[in-house]
């Protein structure tokens, strides 16, 4: 559910069952059931249920689970006399869930051998039968377009898993620094609080709106320089106003002169400059955004 919006997916494959009579299923790794639409009243009130043929689903299960890397997907022959198929959901190379096409039939069913099952298992003659007469009967050659839609259904899934994974980890990151930051602010607020009240002691001697002004200055340069990453003021025509000793650093740079020489959108890599000039004229209008982007520094190091 975090990675993915199973309610959104549950709605597609809903309409994709009315629309085909395809029906599927969504399992995560621990067994519960994601997402389904058509499931048979044959396996889940029959077959999955009864000590005659429960084993044979479970080595179904067995077996689509340990094949599912084999290629883009894995079918096998249930010996209940059903079909199923299973294509695997990745996300940042891990097996969170798969995708099942099952519970059809090939060809029309052999009355006959099931009819056989229900006597051997006790079932309801009638209600069984009645029950495979409702199975989709999918022929083999309609498989391999199928579940090609699966495959590319599942990747799709992968895709945005792994998307949603990613800003996940940039907002606990900038949640992370943000922190750090709150903590400093009051470590360096309790600081420049024991500074204030010594300076009311020697308010004779000095001239206590300077002494602030100058405290504050301080403070606010010492929060910048001692962050690990590139801090920087850049103005609205984009020349640079101040940058810390790290972003100094990552553009092996000795000074903001030296860097405002060549211009700043220099340092940033061709292929990144419309995006970066495009955030910086957002923030100008009111806006906010996030950019990954590389920069070269002065003697050549991408970054």
């Amino acid at each position: 559910d975090e990675l993915v919006d199973l309610d959104q997916f549950r709605t597609l494959m809903q309409s994709f069952f009315d629309a085909t009579g395809i029906p599927h299923g969504l399992v995560d790794t621990e067994g519960n059931l994601l997402s389904m639409a058509g499931w048979q009243d044959i396996c889940t009130a029959y077959h999955r249920v009864a000590p005659g043929t429960k084993p044979k689903c479970e080595e179904c299960d067995r077996y689509l689970e340990s094949h599912l890397h084999d290629g883009p997907y894995v079918g096998f022959h249930c010996g209940n006399g059903m079909m199923d198929y299973g294509v695997p959901v990745v996300i940042d190379g891990r097996h969170m869930a798969t995708f099942f096409l099952c519970q059809i039939l090939h060809e029309p069913p052999d009355v006959e051998f099931f009819r056989e099952q229900a006597r051997r298992n006790d079932f309801d003659e009638d209600a069984y039968l009645k029950a495979l007469r409702h199975v989709p009967v999918v022929p083999v050659e309609r498989v391999a377009p199928i579940m090609a839609f699966f495959v590319e259904t599942a990747r799709m899934l992968g895709n945005n898993g792994l998307a949603r994974l990613r800003q996940k980890e940039a907002e606990q990151a900038l949640q992370d620094m943000n922190d750090r930051l709150s903590h400093l602010v009051h470590d360096r607020t309790e600081e420049l609080r024991e500074k204030n009240e010594r300076l009311q002691q020697e308010v004779a001697e000095h001239s206590l709106a300077e002494q602030l002004l100058r405290e504050q200055k301080d403070f606010l340069n010492a929060i910048v320089e001692i962050e690990p990453e590139c801090v920087k003021l850049v103005a609205q025509d984009g020349s640079l106003l101040q940058i810390n000793r790290a972003g100094l650093a990552m553009l092996e740079a000795e000074s903001v002169e030296e860097i405002d020489r060549q211009g700043l959108i220099s340092f940033v890599l061709p292929e990144f400059r419309d995006d970066f000039l495009a955030l910086h004229q957002r923030v100008f209008s009111g806006g906010s955004g996030i950019l990954e982007f590389q920069v070269v520094g002065i003697k050549g190091t991408r970054r």
